[in-house]
């Protein structure tokens, strides 16, 4: 069963890392999905708040859910391609710099809400 890769569908930058995503899992061993369309999250504890501040992982088989850097070694067990990155990814977070360096990047990104969100329509619909 693949795993769930929740992501925020209002940031540009966690849009274009899920792309990177699936087109690096060859085995299609994930499922990159926005958490703003898909509440198949709740199903692991998780709540909307959870998933504004980081991406989560969650076992498909077991359920569990690996949030923020963890979500990103789980990651890079699962893509082939990112093997070689375990390594590093192993000593920044033996040394503490892994949660800092993605909290970092978390509290720094941009959401631009769709409109849809707000009952509004989307600019690239035909209004009623």
């Amino acid at each position: 069963m693949p795993v769930l890769v929740f992501i925020d569908g209002w940031c540009a930058r966690c849009r274009a890392a899920g792309a990177v995503l699936a087109r690096l899992d060859r085995r299609q061993r994930i499922s990159v999905v926005s958490f703003r369309d898909d509440e198949r999250y709740r199903r692991a504890g998780l709540t909307p708040d959870d998933l504004q501040s980081r991406m989560y992982v969650v076992d498909g088989g077991t359920g569990r859910a690996y949030g923020g850097y963890d979500a990103v070694r789980v990651l890079a067990r699962l893509i082939p391609a990112l093997w070689p990155l375990r390594p590093l990814l192993t000593v920044a977070g033996w040394m503490g710099q892994g949660d800092r360096l993605y909290n970092y990047l978390a509290e720094h990104r941009r959401i631009v809400p769709d409109p849809r969100g707000c009952g509004l329509p989307h600019p690239r619909e035909p209004r009623a």
